[in-house]
């Protein structure tokens, strides 16, 4: 069993292609081919971290979240739309911060001042040159990393 954590997979948005980071012919391919990434690398035992930013609605959350293997867990994110209660029945675990093994999991990063010597995995930042600089900033956006597995 493997730990996973991956965020701003942005299933649902319909501009995310003009921003120029991913590349596909449509949106509805890019979000297939990132689904079926997620079902080649993560098995339906393992623990997902998804640090905010997934489903920009409720159709995206129907449509995707049923489908994406392992157990999970979510922070959300500033674009995350769909009914929480209902949400339940797929993911196990909501937060807007968590402490999770030492770790701070968000989907912004938090204020430096408030690391205390841990290391934040966050997502949000699409683009490297505004990337925080501080080694105990780690990014899990899907244009950074795709997923990236615990480091256990």
């Amino acid at each position: 069993m493997e730990t996973w954590f991956i965020s701003d997979l942005h299933f649902g948005h319909k501009g995310i292609l003009k921003f120029g980071q991913r590349q596909a012919d449509s949106e509805g391919d890019l979000w297939m081919r990132m689904l079926h990434q997620l079902q080649q690398t993560i098995h339906h035992k393992d623990n997902v971290w998804i640090l905010g930013d997934m489903f920009f609605s409720q159709k995206a959350f129907d449509t995707f979240c049923p489908e994406i293997p392992g157990r999970l867990r979510m922070v959300l994110g500033n674009h995350d739309e769909f009914n929480i209660h209902y949400a339940g029945r797929y993911i196990d675990d909501f937060a807007g911060i968590k402490k999770y093994k030492g770790f701070w999991l968000t989907h912004c990063p938090i204020i430096e001042t408030e690391l205390y010597d841990r290391v934040n995995i966050h997502g949000h930042i699409h683009h490297v040159e505004v990337q925080p600089k501080n080694p105990n900033y780690f990014n899990v956006n899907w244009d950074y990393r795709n997923a990236y597995r615990d480091w256990e």
